[in-house]
């Protein structure tokens, strides 16, 4: 249920062998570091465990601070951020402080954040390629942090031009999932999409027009994330988390993994124990089944990353193991009877495409094992909570039953863990809307 990013505290061998041992799928940032660091992390990555899956989030439309070093700003203070050219007004102002890149169209003349939100101004003027404002906290401006104005709107086509620009700078690079940041509508998705077939596409809602189309986005995604700092700042605090629940409904009745991002553990970056605060978020994303908890900042730059990995490993143990037998949500429209009908029963499945996977109620159980020849499908499911899912070689239909029998006595100790029988299901040629052809009940000694 994490997902990790990988940044310069964790980038030698021997400490992304450590972050592999909790999670075969982790994230690198395509906003920080140069290609070459990438690209050598991705090496070193699928070196220690092939199998494992990258995220490579692109640095997305969103403009960042270029400041090289730390900027102390005061309470009133008035700063002035802009792209390229440094405009006339108010241009003996304290704080002069440049964009990574230009501004969206503004559709909000009250106030704008930096930071995820955690820093507001209150707008005194702003123009094509220029906002200024007036601090309303006395704070420490880091280098390349993020600005935030509530309602804008990005240009479609310079955010899918940024995405294009970035991705021809990766073809040395073994990744296996595209992560595109501020995603407002379908649009770009299915663009991006049609130039990288083989790629997963998780895409980011986190601002007004992405939650707006949040459901022609899902429908269109192969995972979604939910970045919670960018979302808040741009929708306002009040409503992110009404946002959270509407679109992880949406997600699971779709069957499409969810992350939930930004800050989910800061406060262990300089304590050793989370704050009640993240407790309570972790414990409401479980429930709604969240599938993956992404870590930022605190498995990248935090000297505690150890220590914060080992902390949220153990908790979702403790709090999976206590709500396994309740019942879940009824997110799902369409459940498969048989399957749903046992919640505790151990599940074999064999499936090339995955429909069947989308109609499982998989909600607070971890019996389930899927088997698949299918590359897309495999890494899609290394997001997906309460499966555990299996690469194999391609589908042997001419020996069916020896290829069946092979792949899971090689797998034996982790299938039967809980349970000395389970439920066997092999989806053979499947189509949407297709029934399974075959189902029986197995036990563990017609392995052995």
């Amino acid at each position: 249920m994490i997902l990790p990013t990988i940044g310069p505290v964790t980038s030698s061998y021997k400490n992304i062998k450590t972050v592999l041992s909790y999670s075969k799928f982790v994230r690198i940032n395509g906003s920080h570091n140069k290609i070459s660091w990438h690209k050598k992390i991705c090496k070193i990555v699928k070196k220690i465990d092939k199998k494992s899956r990258i995220l490579l989030d692109l640095p997305g439309v969103k403009p960042r601070t270029l400041n090289h070093s730390i900027i102390n700003i005061k309470k009133n203070e008035i700063a002035t951020f802009y792209f390229k050219k440094k405009p006339t007004k108010y241009i003996k102002n304290i704080h002069q402080i440049e964009l990574s890149k230009k501004l969206p169209k503004i559709d909000n003349k009250k106030n704008f954040s930096i930071s995820d939100g955690k820093y507001l101004f209150k707008t005194l003027d702003y123009g094509k390629n220029f906002i200024i404002g007036k601090s309303l906290s006395e704070f420490k401006l880091n280098t390349k942090q993020g600005l935030n104005i509530p309602n804008s709107y990005y240009d479609d086509f310079f955010q899918e031009k940024i995405y294009l620009q970035f991705l021809k700078k990766t073809n040395s690079i073994k990744f296996d999932a595209i992560g595109l940041s501020f995603v407002q509508n379908e649009k770009v998705i299915k663009r991006i999409k049609l130039k990288y077939p083989k790629k997963i596409i998780i895409s980011k809602i986190e601002n007004f027009f992405g939650l707006k189309n949040y459901k022609k986005i899902i429908d269109n995604s192969d995972a979604v994330m939910v970045d919670r700092g960018d979302l808040s700042a741009e929708i306002g605090q009040s409503k992110i988390y009404n946002s959270i629940i509407k679109i992880s409904q949406y997600c699971k009745e779709k069957g499409i993994p969810l992350i939930i991002a930004t800050d989910n553990l800061g406060t262990m970056m300089e304590n050793l124990r989370p704050s009640n605060n993240d407790i309570t978020s972790i414990n409401f994303y479980n429930e709604l089944g969240v599938d993956k908890i992404m870590l930022s900042e605190e498995t990248a730059i935090s000297k505690n990353w150890k220590k914060i990995l080992q902390w949220l490993n153990n908790f979702l143990k403790t709090i999976n193991h206590k709500t396994k037998d309740k019942k879940s949500f009824d997110f799902a429209k369409q459940l498969v009877a048989i399957l749903n009908s046992y919640p505790n029963e151990t599940k074999i499945i064999f499936t090339k495409k995955g429909y069947i996977l989308n109609k499982l109620n998989l909600s607070n159980t971890n019996n389930t094992h899927v088997f698949t020849d299918n590359e897309k499908l495999f890494t899609q499911n290394l997001l997906t909570k309460n499966i555990n899912i299996y690469l194999t070689n391609k589908f042997n239909n001419n020996k069916l039953s020896f290829f069946i029998k092979k792949t899971i006595k090689q797998n034996l100790k982790d299938i039967f863990l809980k349970n000395n029988h389970a439920i066997l299901l092999f989806v053979n040629n499947p189509r949407k809307n297709s029934r399974a052809n075959t189902i029986q009940f197995v036990e563990k000694k017609d392995f052995e």
